[in-house]
C-alpha cells in the first residue's frame, strides 16, 4: 500500500466520515466493515493519494468476512432467488457479507468455477446446487484441500466423508408422505416422477417409496409411474405422468408428486378428468416453492431455504477456526411436513 507520507489514519477517517477503527479494520482486513463504509473509505483514500489497488490486505487478504454462494443463474428461479436473498440477509446479521456467483454448471465444470472463486479469497463458500455423487476426483481434491472452508448441500445420505455437508434426509420426507396418505384412508397410491436416468432425486424418492410401502399398511395397490420433463414442460410432464398412471389403475386415490411444479400438471389432469381433490384423490408433493399457490394448496414435505442457509452459515462460521477444520461435519436435516387442502 502506498501512503502519502503526510496522510494519517485520522485524516482518512475524517475524509470518509467514519471512525478511525473502521479505517484500521479496512486497511488491515481483520474485521467487519459495512459496504457503505468500505466505499467511503476507498474513495477517501483515493482522493488523498493512496493507491487502493496496492493494498494486499484488502484486495488479496482472506479476512474480509465475505461468504461466496454458488447458485444457478436466477432467471426467475424462485427457489434460488429466495435462497440468495435469505443467505445474504442471514450472513449480514452474523457480520458477514455475501458474494453471489450465478453460474450455469451445465456449461462449465465445478472445479473451474471453484478455482475462480478461491482467487477471491473468501471466508467460505456454500454450494447448494450440485449432487455430490457427481463430483470427480479433481473437484473432490480442490474441496478437501482448500484452505477456504467449503460446505455443500446434498440429497444423499452418504456424502463424501471428507466434505463438510448439509444433507437432506430424503427417506424421512417420503416416509412422512406415505404414512400421511395411509392415515387419510388411501388404499391405492402412486408415486409420479421423471425417469431415474433423468433425476437423481427421483432415484431417492423411488427407493424410499418402495421401502416404506412394503412395511407401512396394507395397500390394495401401489405403483411408480415415470414421465420425462424438460425446462419448458414441467407441468406438461406431470400431466402426462398422471395420464399414464390412471390408465394403468383408475382407482388411484393417493399420489406423491416429484416436485410441486410437476404436481401442478398432475392437478391439471385430475381436474380435466373430473376428479375431486381431496375427496377422490389426495396429493402430497416435495418442495414448497409453488405448493401453497396451487388449487387446492398442496400438502408438502420440504426443507426450507431458511433451515438450509442457517445450518450452512453456522457451519461456515465454525469452520473459521483452524481447529474446527480438522473435524468434518455432516448435518442431517429432516424435511418439514406441511398439511394443506389437497389432503384435508
Amino acid at each position: 500500500m502506498k501512503f502519502n507520507k503526510n496522510v494519517k489514519v485520522a485524516d482518512i477517517a475524517q475524509a470518509a466520515g467514519v471512525s478511525q477503527a473502521a479505517v484500521s479494520r479496512y486497511i488491515n482486513g481483520n474485521g467487519y466493515v459495512s459496504d457503505d463504509k468500505r466505499q467511503s473509505i476507498a474513495a477517501a483514500m483515493e482522493a488523498l493519494g493512496i493507491q487502493v489497488s496496492d493494498q494486499p490486505s484488502i484486495n488479496r487478504g482472506r479476512n474480509r468476512k465475505i461468504f461466496g454462494l454458488l447458485i444457478p443463474p436466477l432467471n426467475g428461479n424462485v427457489q434460488y432467488t429466495c435462497m440468495a436473498s435469505f443467505f445474504s440477509e442471514a450472513a449480514k446479521t452474523r457480520g458477514y457479507s455475501t458474494k453471489v456467483y450465478a453460474v450455469n454448471l451445465s456449461e462449465t465444470d465445478l472445479n473451474s468455477v471453484l478455482q475462480t472463486m478461491l482467487k477471491d479469497h473468501l471466508s467460505g463458500i456454500f454450494i447448494p446446487v450440485v449432487p455430490m455423487l457427481e463430483l470427480d476426483r479433481k473437484t473432490q481434491k480442490t474441496i478437501t484441500e482448500s484452505e477456504t472452508p467449503i460446505v455443500m448441500f446434498s440429497e444423499f445420505l452418504n456424502p463424501y466423508p471428507k466434505i463438510n455437508s448439509i444433507v437432506n434426509n430424503f427417506d424421512a420426507g417420503i416416509n412422512m408422505a406415505v404414512n400421511h396418505l395411509w392415515e387419510c384412508g388411501c388404499k391405492n397410491i402412486a408415486l409420479m416422477t421423471p425417469p431415474t436416468t433423468q433425476s437423481k432425486s427421483a432415484v431417492l424418492q423411488q427407493r424410499a417409496f418402495r421401502n416404506i410401502v412394503l412395511t407401512c399398511g396394507t395397500w390394495d395397490s401401489w405403483q411408480i409411474t415415470e414421465y420425462a420433463w424438460d425446462e419448458s414442460t414441467f407441468a406438461r410432464a406431470g400431466y402426462e405422468c398422471a395420464r399414464l398412471a390412471f390408465e394403468k389403475n383408475p382407482k388411484i386415490d393417493g399420489i406423491i408428486g416429484w416436485t410441486d411444479s410437476y404436481t401442478a400438471g398432475i392437478l391439471w389432469y385430475l381436474y380435466e378428468t373430473g376428479r375431486n381433490i381431496p375427496k377422490d384423490v389426495k396429493i402430497v408433493a416435495s418442495n414448497d416453492d409453488y405448493a401453497a399457490y396451487l388449487c387446492p394448496p398442496v400438502t408438502t414435505y420440504s426443507l426450507s431455504n431458511e433451515s438450509v442457509c442457517t445450518e450452512a452459515l453456522d457451519m461456515l462460521i465454525r469452520l473459521q477456526s483452524p481447529r474446527e477444520r480438522d473435524n468434518i461435519k455432516h448435518v442431517y436435516l429432516t424435511p418439514k411436513f406441511t398439511i394443506r387442502k389437497s389432503t384435508e
